[in-house]
C-alpha cells in the first residue's frame, strides 16, 4: 500500500538515497533507490507512536514537507 506521493522527482529521491544510504550509511541493507522509497513511504504512512515525532515545514514557495523522526532509531 502506498501512503504518500513519493519524492517530488527522481533527482530528489537520488539525493536522499545518496545522503542516507550511500554517504550516511543509515540503512546498510537498502540496496536500491526503489527500496529506499518504499521504506520512506512506509515510515511516513505508519501511525505515530511514542517515539515517532512529526512536524510540518513550510517552504518559501508555499509548499510544505511532513517531517518525521524516530527518537529510538534516529
Amino acid at each position: 500500500m502506498v501512503y504518500t506521493l513519493g519524492f517530488a522527482d527522481a533527482q530528489e529521491l537520488s539525493e536522499h538515497y545518496e545522503k542516507h544510504c550511500i554517504i550516511g550509511r543509515e540503512f546498510p541493507t537498502v540496496a536500491s533507490e526503489a527500496e529506499y522509497q518504499d521504506l520512506a513511504d512506509l515510515f511516513l504512512g505508519s501511525p505515530l507512536g511514542a517515539h515517532i515525532h512529526e512536524c510540518q515545514r513550510r517552504r518559501k514557495d508555499g509548499t510544505s514537507d511532513r517531517i518525521r523522526y524516530n527518537s529510538v532509531t534516529q
